[in-house]
């Protein structure tokens, strides 16, 4: 039993020992620690003195001798402001044919590509039941207009009765309806171009059996086609049908000038827009439907106007500036001119007052100065 104490005595003595040297080593790296950290911002305290002498020695020569800037005169131009959307290319022409009549394709006469006349025969239905159809009733007329002309002169002769004449007469018109009515059906099952036009797309092969409404081919005519584009509401009193525009296509890299065709009178509530369309002609043969485009509406010039920059124009709160040079005898000052600026468009604003032609305005340098200070203008 003593042996037993004993053993929990030393061990236990000998835990707290163990704990008492980690403890003393983590003391040792936390100081050896704060020492490098002492070191180091010693060493930054010295690289911060010497920079903030050299850049007081910098404020100082640029106080004596101006500092370094570039300026620009004030522009006098005509001054554009345009509306921008997004628009696609759709064909003034672009058909797709279905079928008319059930049956079976037999013959197609075109391929994608094709260039096709107006009433060429593209697609060839069965037409065997039809056409069996018809010989039977050509059959059955000639009997019956053969019948009709007796009763005719029977009748004419006051031999026979009415009711035969009439029934005669019934019979051969009812076939002569009829037989309209197949060769209608026939010509049905030839399915012809209505335009001229490129086949765009032949959506049925050989044997296939066709239903009334089934899509045959897609026929496109690009000869005359439009932009169609998405205008925001709040620009409805801006655009007006007739209004020139101008129609940039990014992808072909080609913009053309064109009018308004048509404003829609409707405004689509999901996305709170306006369609126009723009009419153009396609002498190329470039412009494909689909095509992306941007149009520009012109709402606002003015001509003669001052313009500036828009990067030049600073603002602090409801106030907006710009830094022109000012002399001083010989001496070049920056002067901070307030302005109130018009409409910007493609970084270029128009400034309604505060500036002339005859300002020059500091250009390079015009964040780093203050009113009123020296500059040296870089030629």
């Amino acid at each position: 039993m003593q042996k037993t104490i004993l053993s929990v005595l030393f061990f236990g003595l000998l835990f707290m020992v163990s704990c008492g040297s980690s403890e003393t080593d983590k003391l040792e790296n936390m100081q050896r620690e704060l020492e490098e950290k002492r070191e180091k911002f010693e060493s930054l305290k010295i690289e911060i003195e010497q920079l903030e002498t050299e850049i007081a020695s910098l404020r100082q020569d640029t106080i004596t001798t101006g500092r370094m800037v570039t300026l620009r005169p004030v522009e006098v131009s005509d001054f554009e402001h345009y509306i921008e959307a997004q628009g696609l290319v759709q064909a003034d022409l672009n058909i797709s044919l279905s079928a008319e009549m059930s049956g079976a394709v037999r013959n197609i006469n075109v391929r994608e590509g094709d260039y096709v006349r107006k009433g060429q025969l593209l697609v060839r239905q069965n037409e065997e039941n039809i056409r069996n159809s018809i010989a039977e009733v050509e059959s059955a007329l000639e009997l019956a207009t053969t019948t009709y002309e007796r009763q005719k002169n029977l009748w004419a002769e006051n031999i026979g009765s009415e009711i035969q004449y009439l029934q005669a007469k019934n019979q051969k018109e009812s076939l002569e309806k009829n037989l309209n009515t197949l060769n209608t059906q026939l010509n049905m099952l030839n399915i012809k171009s209505p335009i001229d036009g490129y086949i765009d797309e032949v959506f049925v092969k050989i044997g296939d059996v066709l239903s009334p409404g089934t899509p045959v081919v897609r026929i496109v005519n690009l000869e005359n086609v439009y932009v169609r584009a998405d205008v925001p509401e709040r620009f409805l009193t801006s655009v007006k049908k007739g209004d020139n525009v101008k129609v940039r296509f990014p992808l072909i890299n080609k913009e053309e000038n064109a009018a308004i065709s048509s404003v829609g009178q409707f405004i689509n509530p999901g996305n709170r827009t306006f369609k126009i369309d723009i009419q153009l002609k396609n002498e190329e043969g470039l412009l494909k439907p689909n095509l992306l485009s941007v149009v520009r509406i012109m709402d606002y010039f003015s001509k003669d106007a001052i313009v500036i920059p828009t990067r030049l124009v600073q603002q602090y709160f409801d106030e907006e500036f710009v830094y022109v040079r000012k002399m001083d005898g010989q001496q070049s000052l920056a002067e901070k001119r307030n302005i109130v600026s018009g409409k910007t468009y493609g970084g270029i604003t128009e400034i309604l007052e505060g500036l002339t032609d005859e300002d020059m305005l500091i250009d390079a340098g015009f964040r780093d100065i203050a009113d009123g200070q020296k500059i040296r203008v870089n030629k």
